[in-house]
C-alpha cells in the first residue's frame, strides 16, 4: 500500500514517491486559494474520501462544498483526458461549461442529501485529438462529515459506449430487418407436419387465411388452408405438398388467396425439408410472402405491352426506338415486312445503316450524329433496301424524350413510304418544268407576233406596246413564282406580295431607288394570284409614267400595305404631279382591266381617287384569295 495512503492526508509524502499522478497534482494544488481552504482544514470525511478516491481502480471523482471543486483519479483522468487535464482544485461548472445547469443541480441535490442516478448520459470528449460522444452510467452520493451534514458529493463514472453503441447497431438492425421483410411483402411463417398435412403458423400467417392465432398455433389441417386458395390455384399448391418430401433444394409456389378481408393476393410460399438422421423429410418449414404488387405490375406491363405492340402493327409506317446514344433496341413488325429481315435479327445497329442508299449514307448519319447531339427533332428523306431488291424513299422521324431535368433518355421515331408520293411529285416538277419551258416560248412567240404585226401598221404602236409592256408584266410575275427549275411544285409555295411588287416598279424607279417607297406588313401570295396582281401593278405604273408622278422628275410613288383580320389593303398614292384637269367621264381599257383584275379575278374593291397633286388608288383583296396554300 503506497505510503500515502497510511499517513494523514495533509502530511507530505516521502521523497522522491509518488503513489499516482492526481495524488502528486492533489498535495501539490494550493487549497487554500479555494472555498475549500487548506488541506489540513478538512473534515476527516473529506480527508478519507479524498484518500479512497486517489488510490481506487474504478474511476472516482469528489465535489467539494457548493462550487464543486474537482477532485479526481488517475482512472478518471485516463477516461476523460483533455476534459480534465489541469482541472484539480476547479470547480465542475467552469470544467464542464457546457453542463454547468446540470452540475448545479446535482450539487445542490446531493447537498440536500438525496442521492442521484443517470444511465446513458453523452459526454463530449477529445480523444486522440478528435472529438467523440460517450456514454457513462453516473451515480452521485452526497459526503457526509462527522455531524451528518453533506460537505460534498462523490460521482462514480461508469463509461458504457460499448453498449450503448451496441444496443443503437442491434436496434438499427432490427430496423433495417424490418423494413426488409416489409418491403419483401413477407406475411408469416409456417410449419407443414408431411405425414399428418397438419399446418402451425404465427399470427399473420393466421390472419391471412382468416384462422385464430390459438387455432392455428394447435395446428390445423391442410384442407381447412384450401378453402381460402382460388380454386384454379389449389392443384398447384397439392403437387407442392407431394413433391416436398422428394425435394432436395427449396419449394417454391405461387398462388392466389382470398384473405379474410375479402381481397384476392397473390402470394409465393417457399419452404425446405426437414429430414431426421435417417434422412426422411418430416417437416416442411417455410415463409409466405405478399407479391400482389408485383403480379399486379407485371400483369399491367404486359398488357401495355399487347396494347402497343398491337397498335405499332397496325400502323402502316414503322415504329422504331433508339437509345439516347442511338441504339436502336426496338422494330415494328413493318420493319420485317419492308426489310424482309427475320424478327431474331431486328435489334441490331448495323442492319438499318448497310440498307442506307449509297448515295444518302453519309447525309443520313451526318444528320442522325448532330440529333443525337443537339436533342433536335430528326427528320429527314432517304432511299431505303426494300425486301424486293429497290431502294424505296421514306420518311423518317424521330422525335426525343426526356427526363425531369431535360436530360436526352430515349428516341421514338417513325418511317413512312413516300416512294410513290415521291416518284408522284417529281413526276409533276418534270411536267411543270415542261410547262415552265413552253410558256416562256409563248411569251417570246407573242411578243414576236406583235413586233411583225407592228410592221404594216405603224399607227398601232401605241398599242403594241401597251400590249407589249402587259406581256413583260406577265412573264415577270411567271418569272417571279417560279425563277427556275426546282424540286417543288411552285403552284404549292407562297410568295412576298410586296417582292412582286418591287420586282414590277423597278424599272420606273431612280437609280437610288428613292421615287418609289413600299411600306406597311407584307402579305403571302401563291401562283394563281400572282398573274393577275402583275397585271393591276404594271397598269398602275404605266399610267403614272404616261401621265402622272412618273411622268414628271419631281414626282414619286407610295405603296402603302395594310392588314385586316381576313383582308389586306394596298394604298397607291402619287405626289408630285399637278392634275389641273377634271376627272376622266368614262373609264378607260386600263381601268376596266384594272377592276376585271381586282374585283372579278380576286374578289376584292377597286376605286382611284383624283386629288390636286396625283392621284390615289385604293384596294382591298380578301386574304384567303391571295394565298390558298394555307
Amino acid at each position: 500500500m503506497p505510503a500515502s495512503l497510511t499517513t494523514h492526508f495533509a502530511e507530505p509524502v516521502p521523497a522522491g514517491f509518488v503513489a499516482s499522478r492526481m495524488l502528486g497534482d492533489t498535495l501539490a494544488f494550493d487549497w487554500a486559494t479555494t472555498s475549500a481552504g487548506p488541506m489540513e482544514g478538512w473534515s476527516p470525511a473529506l480527508r478519507t474520501m479524498a484518500r479512497t478516491i486517489l488510490g481506487a481502480s474504478a474511476p472516482m471523482s469528489m465535489l467539494i462544498g457548493r462550487d464543486g471543486l474537482l477532485v479526481y483519479n488517475d482512472t478518471v483522468s485516463d477516461v476523460f483526458g483533455e476534459l480534465y487535464r489541469g482541472s484539480i482544485g476547479k470547480p465542475v461548472t467552469e470544467v464542464l461549461a457546457e453542463a454547468a445547469g446540470f452540475y448545479r443541480e446535482v450539487i445542490d441535490t446531493c447537498l440536500c442529501g438525496n442521492a442521484l442516478s443517470y444511465r446513458d448520459q453523452p459526454i463530449k470528449l477529445r480523444r486522440n485529438g478528435t472529438l467523440e460522444t460517450a456514454w457513462f452510467d453516473l451515480e452521485f452520493s452526497p459526503i457526509r462529515d462527522e455531524f451528518g451534514i453533506p460537505c460534498g458529493v462523490l460521482l462514480l463514472s461508469f463509461e458504457t459506449t460499448e453498449r450503448v453503441r451496441a444496443i443503437r447497431d442491434r436496434r438499427r438492425a432490427d430496423e433495417r430487418l424490418s423494413l426488409a421483410i416489409s418491403a419483401s411483402g413477407l406475411i408469416g411463417i409456417w410449419d407443414l407436419e408431411l405425414a399428418t398435412g397438419t399446418c402451425t403458423g404465427d399470427k399473420d400467417f393466421a390472419r391471412l387465411y382468416g384462422v385464430g392465432p390459438e387455432e392455428i398455433a394447435r395446428g390445423i389441417h391442410t384442407d381447412m388452408l384450401m378453402t381460402a386458395i382460388h380454386p384454379e390455384d389449389r392443384h398447384i399448391v397439392n403437387e407442392a405438398i407431394l413433391s416436398a418430401p422428394h425435394a432436395t433444394q427449396e419449394v417454391r409456389c405461387q398462388y392466389r388467396v382470398f384473405a379474410a378481408d375479402g381481397k384476392m393476393r397473390w402470394v409465393m410460399a417457399s419452404g425446405r425439408p426437414v429430414r431426421d438422421s435417417d434422412g426422411i423429410a418430416s417437416h416442411m418449414i417455410g415463409i409466405l410472402v405478399d407479391v400482389t404488387e408485383q403480379m399486379e405490375t407485371a400483369a399491367a406491363l404486359a398488357d401495355s405491352e399487347f396494347r402497343f405492340d398491337t397498335l405499332t402493327d397496325t400502323l402502316p409506317q414503322i415504329i422504331w426506338s433508339a437509345t439516347a446514344e442511338g441504339v436502336h433496341d426496338y422494330f415494328s413488325k413493318r420493319w420485317f415486312e419492308f426489310t424482309g429481315i427475320p424478327e431474331a435479327e431486328a435489334v441490331n445497329t448495323e442492319n438499318w445503316i448497310s440498307l442506307l442508299h449509297p448515295h444518302d449514307n453519309a447525309r443520313v448519319l451526318e444528320v442522325w450524329r448532330d440529333c443525337l447531339q443537339s436533342g433536335d427533332v430528326y427528320d429527314i428523306e432517304y432511299r431505303f433496301l426494300h425486301k424486293s431488291g429497290e431502294y424505296r424513299w421514306l420518311r423518317v422521324m424521330a422525335l426525343p424524350q426526356r427526363d425531369p431535368k431535360g436530360r436526352l433518355k430515349r428516341w421514338f421515331g417513325t418511317a413512312t413510304d413516300i416512294h410513290e408520293s415521291k416518284l408522284a411529285v417529281d413526276e409533276r416538277e418534270l411536267i411543270a418544268r415542261e410547262l415552265n419551258h413552253r410558256i416562256k416560248n409563248i411569251f417570246s412567240i407573242v411578243g414576236g407576233m406583235i413586233g411583225l404585226s407592228l410592221r404594216g401598221r405603224p399607227d398601232m404602236k401605241d398599242f403594241a406596246d401597251e400590249l407589249r409592256g402587259r406581256l413583260l408584266a406577265l412573264n415577270d410575275a411567271h418569272d417571279f413564282i417560279r425563277p427556275g427549275d426546282h424540286a417543288r411544285t411552285a403552284q404549292r409555295v407562297s410568295h412576298s406580295f410586296q417582292q412582286l411588287v418591287r420586282r414590277l416598279l423597278r424599272p420606273y424607279d431612280d437609280e437610288k431607288g428613292q421615287r418609289i417607297s413600299i411600306e406597311g406588313p407584307d402579305a403571302r401570295i401563291d401562283a394563281g394570284a400572282a398573274t393577275p396582281l402583275a397585271l393591276v401593278f404594271h397598269e398602275l405604273a404605266t399610267n403614272s409614267a404616261k401621265y402622272g408622278a412618273l411622268s414628271t422628275p419631281s414626282g414619286g410613288i407610295a405603296v402603302r400595305f395594310s392588314r385586316a383580320a381576313d383582308r389586306v389593303g394596298v394604298e397607291w398614292v402619287e405626289r408630285g404631279v399637278n392634275l389641273t384637269g377634271a376627272t376622266p367621264e368614262h373609264a378607260g381599257f386600263g381601268t376596266r382591266l384594272l377592276t376585271l383584275s381586282v374585283e372579278a379575278q380576286l374578289g376584292g374593291k377597286f376605286s382611284r381617287h383624283w386629288d390636286p397633286d396625283g392621284v390615289r388608288v385604293e384596294i382591298e383583296f380578301p386574304l384567303g384569295v391571295l394565298d390558298r396554300t394555307v
